[in-house]
Formats: C-alpha cells, sequence, structure tokens
C-alpha cells in the first residue's frame, strides 16, 4: 500500500512538471510569435528564455554570409553593469569543435566548468579572463534551424545556483522545442521580406 502510494506522488509530481513544462514552452513560443520582426523575434526569445528557463545569460547567434554566426540578441539576469561584457555582435567561427557539434544534431548539447569545449568557447568570446568567465558553471546550446542546411544557434549560460541537476533533462528537451519555434518565427519572417521584394 505504502509503496502504491509512494508511486501515485511520484507520478503526480512527474505530471504537475510536465505541465509546466508545457505552459511555459506555450509561453514562450506565443510571445516569439507574436511579430514578424527579425529583431523583436531574437529579442523576445532571449528574454523569455532566460526568464522561463532561469539562466544567467541567453544568446542568439545567427549565420553570417562569411559563414561564421554573429550574435544578434542577448539577454543577462540581474548583473551589475561593471561585470558584463556585451557578446553582441560577437562573431563564432563555424569550424570551433562545440560549435560544429551543435550543428551537427538536433538536441540540445550542455557542458560543465572545465570541459575543454567551454574553454575553447569562452576563448573565441573574449570571456576566459573576464569576471562573468568566473561565474559561468554550464553552458546549453542548440542549433535554431532556419532553413535547408541553415542553422543559427541559441546559447544559454548558466551560474553555479541556477542550473538543478534534476531538471537538466526538461530543460534540454524545452530548449530544443522552443528553437524549432524560433526557426520557424525566422522563416516566416523570411519569406515575408522576399515576398515584398516580388
Amino acid at each position: 500500500m505504502e509503496l502504491e502510494v509512494g508511486e501515485r506522488i511520484l507520478s503526480e509530481k512527474w505530471l504537475r512538471n510536465e505541465n509546466v513544462i508545457i505552459s511555459k514552452f506555450r509561453n514562450i513560443t506565443h510571445k516569439i510569435r507574436r511579430t514578424l520582426d527579425k529583431t523583436i523575434i531574437n529579442e523576445t526569445a532571449v528574454r523569455e528564455i532566460s526568464q522561463e528557463l532561469g539562466c544567467f545569460q541567453s544568446l542568439i547567434y545567427l549565420p553570417q554570409p562569411t559563414g561564421h554566426f554573429k550574435c544578434v540578441a542577448e539577454h543577462i539576469q540581474e548583473l551589475s553593469t561593471s561585470d558584463f561584457v556585451s557578446c553582441i555582435g560577437s562573431v563564432i567561427r563555424p569550424d570551433l569543435g562545440f560549435i560544429s557539434r551543435v550543428i551537427s544534431q538536433r538536441e540540445t548539447i550542455v557542458i560543465s566548468k572545465g570541459h575543454y569545449e567551454m574553454e575553447e568557447l569562452f576563448t573565441e568570446l573574449n570571456l576566459k579572463d573576464m569576471p562573468i568567465g568566473f561565474l559561468i558553471h554550464d553552458i546549453m546550446a542548440v542549433r535554431v534551424p532556419m532553413g535547408p542546411d541553415t542553422y543559427g544557434i541559441i546559447i544559454l549560460l548558466w551560474d553555479m545556483d541556477s542550473l538543478d541537476s534534476d531538471e537538466v533533462h526538461s530543460k534540454t528537451n524545452i530548449l530544443t522545442d522552443i528553437a524549432e519555434q524560433v526557426g520557424i518565427a525566422l522563416q516566416q519572417t523570411l519569406l515575408m521580406d522576399q515576398e515584398k521584394v516580388n
């Protein structure tokens, strides 16, 4: 009897967590898809992702004609401006190990402090010796599908206290789904721009 009660409590907790995830996903998707302005889509996405998933900083990188990725939107949670280094306009090479791994798969990738790819990414972003670099404990990244073989990237930075190991799986799943919605919104924007030209 006690075992059944325990299993029922765990099932109810799991269902509540799933409902929260679905609610967050719908909320973010609704806000992202409210407009067809690329800048607003990107800014809304990073703000909503940061707030709903609780990450320290969120960034969106879009592909450039050079093949590199350029940061077009960022959101950072409560940090004094003296410690903040903006990534807007920063460029990431597509051949960077972590970035090529993110682009090659659909699922969100997570790396933790001390992983060689984190050091490589920090060096690329000029964060290695900055105060913000010492605060980051985990990084999540996922590709944003924008068309055939065309991807953007969403990168989330987590400080030591914000990424709960029990929630990693659900947060990676929701981030993967949100990235696809951002991609759809950006594709719709490109179609609208093309229709205006024609």
